[in-house]
């Protein structure tokens, strides 16, 4: 089995309507991603501390409604220690921007965050989403300047990681949400099947590249 950590905050834990973790039933994209890869007989498993969604799908995962990237930095060995995951997709740094209004200090955490990651599991396959729209937020519509810099920003950091040899992607989560696929902050339930369709080719991608390589992996 391939194991997979989603990583992030309230949308990897998959909140619809406020940054409350009792809307996360659903599963959020988790929930859409999982059923397409049992459609396509994909042996994985969703890992981590967090259990959210439908009974259906593997529930683990480490979502953390509200939660900054720099709170993901102090947790994520003991996270990746306990859980070994094979490919991790991450997406982390809207409650940054909220929180900061500073771009170039959200890209930072991320680059601490990448880079603590590789350095306790330099083998992981590591999935980097853009961050969705603000703009269709009326309180929060002005920061999307500061959006699209963050995301620009995450580009660049895949690019340097993939030049020293790691195995990470950027998935283009940003680019494909229309104005119905989000409720401000958080996406709509189309949103979340929307974003598992623009992680579900790059997950696919990681996991065959995984299932090959595995025998280098201690199990």
């Amino acid at each position: 089995m391939i194991k997979i950590m989603p990583l992030g905050d309230s949308i990897t834990a998959g909140v619809e309507f406020i940054n409350d973790k009792r809307t996360c039933e659903n599963g959020g994209y988790r929930t859409y991603l999982w059923r397409k890869a049992q459609t396509d007989g994909l042996g994985i498993g969703f890992v981590g501390s967090q259990r959210d969604g439908p009974s259906d799908i593997a529930r683990g995962h480490e979502g953390h409604p509200g939660w900054k990237t720099s709170q993901l930095i102090k947790n994520v060995e003991r996270w990746l220690r306990e859980y070994s995951p094979h490919i991790s997709l991450l997406m982390t740094g809207t409650n940054d921007l909220i929180s900061d209004q500073d771009a170039d200090i959200a890209v930072q955490r991320l680059d601490d965050l990448m880079g603590r990651m590789f350095r306790i599991q330099p083998e992981l396959y590591l999935a980097v989403a853009s961050v969705p729209p603000l703009k269709w937020s009326i309180s929060r519509g002005h920061m999307e300047p500061l959006v699209i810099s963050y995301n620009s920003g995450i580009s660049n950091l895949v690019e340097t990681y993939a030049a020293k040899g790691k195995v990470v992607r950027f998935v283009d989560v940003y680019g494909a949400m229309e104005e119905d696929h989000l409720l401000g902050t958080h996406p709509s339930l189309p949103g979340y099947e929307k974003i598992a369709e623009i992680w579900y080719p790059v997950l696919k991608s990681l996991y065959y590249s995984a299932l090959q390589n595995g025998s280098r992996r201690k199990k």
